[in-house]
């Protein structure tokens, strides 16, 4: 609406100051209002709405996160909703956790990161204490001392008062022990050449002395899963027919090679139809090698077995009776 000439220009505004305009909603009747109707109605319909300094019509601000290289803030800040990193609020409990410099902080579990102690308002010099517990249950991995777990059969030993105790190879003689024993008749021909024993029953044995086949499939080779040295002792029934002495050799072999100043003879007289031949022998056997008994006979003699007898009430005769024991080593 243009200015009225004849009146004074004012510029001082006052709340009683009348606006003239037009309705543009009804016909364009004309308006009359106050300065003070116009502020009250800005207070009612535009407090939803922030000012944009400088701007001369309306500012599309669009649809964004706000991003911070850095908050400084002085007094405080007060939240009233979750606070997010990482997109997570984290789970009740939870602590905010540095991951040090240039990385976002992290919701941890607080429960099983942190222990905390009960009273504490400053920092708790803790010292140097021993871990003192009525067990050690160790059941899904190795248990090291001095960085090292040690190594099969080794045992933990005491190192004395103030230093830390080590693994070391046991000192002590861990029994091996067999028994083993044959039902069958042995008689090689003496054109035949020496033959080693066969043993085809077990009586008694641990898992680590076992009689194994030789080349051939004969179950010849007295052999053990540990290394030590061995008593092998054992008792044969020697049987002859026929009117001449004959002799038989028996020594030991040790993984294929006859052992020196190991052989000893028996004679069996004319019509001598039973003798024993009983001795042992002691011989080093690493892990896994093997000790055979040889023979050889220049006549009618053999390893004899017989059944149990119910006429002269006896058990049963083994051509053979083999024990086996180590009396000296470690696992």
């Amino acid at each position: 609406m243009a200015k009225i000439s004849t009146y004074t220009t004012d510029t001082n505004v006052t709340g009683g100051d009348m606006l003239i305009g037009t309705d543009v909603d009804n016909s364009n009747a004309t308006k009359n209002f106050t300065v003070s109707d116009l502020a009250a109605y800005m207070a009612t319909n535009l407090t939803n709405f922030v000012p944009y300094t400088g701007a001369t019509g309306s500012v599309d601000l669009g649809t964004n996160d706000l991003s911070l290289k850095s908050l400084t803030v002085n007094d405080g800040i007060s939240l009233t909703g979750e606070l997010y990193t990482f997109g997570s609020a984290g789970s009740s409990g939870d602590i905010l956790v540095s991951q040090g410099a240039g990385l976002s902080p992290q919701w941890v579990d607080g429960s099983l990161t942190y222990v905390p102690y009960t009273g504490a308002t400053a920092n708790v010099d803790l010292g140097t204490y021993k871990l003192s517990a009525t067990g050690v249950d160790v059941k899904t991995g190795p248990l090291f001392v001095n960085g090292s777990a040690g190594t099969i059969n080794q045992i933990l030993v005491s190192q004395g008062s103030g230093t830390n105790p080590a693994w070391q190879s046991s000192p002590y003689t861990y029994v091996e022990y067999a028994s083993f024993y044959s039902t069958q008749t042995q008689s090689p021909a003496p054109s035949d050449p020496p033959t080693a024993w066969t043993y085809n029953n077990t009586d008694i044995a641990n898992a680590n002395i076992t009689i194994a086949n030789d080349g051939i499939g004969n179950p010849t080779r007295i052999t053990s899963a540990l290394g030590g040295v061995y008593n092998i002792q054992f008792s044969a029934q020697l049987s002859k027919t026929g009117g001449t002495d004959h002799k038989a050799s028996i020594w030991l072999r040790k993984n294929g090679v006859d052992i020196p100043n190991s052989n000893t003879h028996i004679t069996l007289k004319a019509n001598a139809n039973y003798a024993v031949a009983s001795w042992n022998f002691f011989v080093q056997l690493n892990a896994g090698q093997y000790a055979e008994i040889l023979w050889y006979q220049d006549g009618n003699i053999q390893l004899l077995y017989e059944p149990a007898d119910v006429v002269v009430p006896h058990p049963a005769t083994p051509s053979i009776i083999l024990t086996v024991q180590r009396i000296s080593g470690t696992p």
